[in-house]
C-alpha cells in the first residue's frame, strides 16, 4: 500500500509538472480504483485467514478466539487503509503534503484516539474499543481527503504546476547580458 502511495504520488506529481491534466486525473483515480480493489482483496483473505491465524502463534484457545474475532475488524481497517494510502499520495502529488497531515492529525490524534481509549475502558469493550475507534478515525481521514481529491480542477493544478522559463542572465559567450 505504501508502494501504491508513493507511485501514485510520483506519477500524479509528475504529470501535473508537464501540464498534462488529463494524465493526472487518470493516474490519480487509477490508484484510488487499484487500492480500492486490493483493499478489499487484502479484507477478504484476513476474513478467510481468522480461524488459522490465531493457531499459529498460541494453542491457548481464548487466544485464538480473540484473534479469530479481532480479525473481522481488522479486515475493515484493511479495507479503509489502502484507499487512505493512496488518497495521500495522490495529495501529495498535487504538492499539498499538510492537507494529508491535518486530515491524519484529525482523523488519528482527534478522533480515533480518544473515541478508541472510550470505547475501550468506558464503555470496556477492550480491544475492539481501540479498533473501533482506530476505524472511525481512518474513515473520517478517508472522507477528507476523498472530499478534497474529488475536488481537485485538474487543469487548474496542471497549469499551477509550471515553472516559468526565465531568459537566460548570460548570453551564450559566458557574459552576463
Amino acid at each position: 500500500m505504501l508502494s501504491l502511495a508513493t507511485c501514485a504520488s510520483t506519477r500524479v506529481s509528475n504529470e501535473l509538472g508537464a501540464n498534462r491534466a488529463g494524465p493526472a486525473y487518470q493516474s490519480a483515480f487509477v490508484s484510488l480504483a487499484v487500492s480500492m480493489v486490493s483493499g478489499c482483496l487484502g479484507g477478504l483473505v484476513m476474513v478467510a485467514a481468522r480461524g488459522s491465524w490465531g493457531s499459529l502463534f498460541s494453542h491457548d484457545k481464548g487466544i485464538v478466539r480473540g484473534v479469530k474475532k479481532m480479525m473481522l475488524l481488522m479486515a475493515l481497517v484493511e479495507v479503509v487503509n489502502f484507499p487512505l494510502a493512496a488518497c495521500g499520495g495522490i495529495v501529495r502529488g498535487t504538492a499539498r503534503p499538510w492537507l494529508a497531515m491535518y486530515a491524519n492529525l484529525g482523523g488519528f490524534y482527534l478522533l480515533a484516539l480518544p473515541l478508541g481509549v472510550v470505547l475501550a475502558f468506558e464503555v470496556k469493550l477492550g480491544l475492539s474499543g481501540l479498533l473501533i475507534g482506530f476505524l472511525i478515525g481512518m474513515v473520517a481521514c478517508l472522507i477528507l481527503l476523498l472530499i478534497f481529491v474529488l475536488r481537485i480542477n485538474w487543469d487548474e493544478e496542471a497549469v499551477g504546476k509550471l515553472i516559468p522559463r526565465h531568459a537566460s542572465t548570460t548570453s551564450r559567450d559566458g557574459k552576463k547580458k
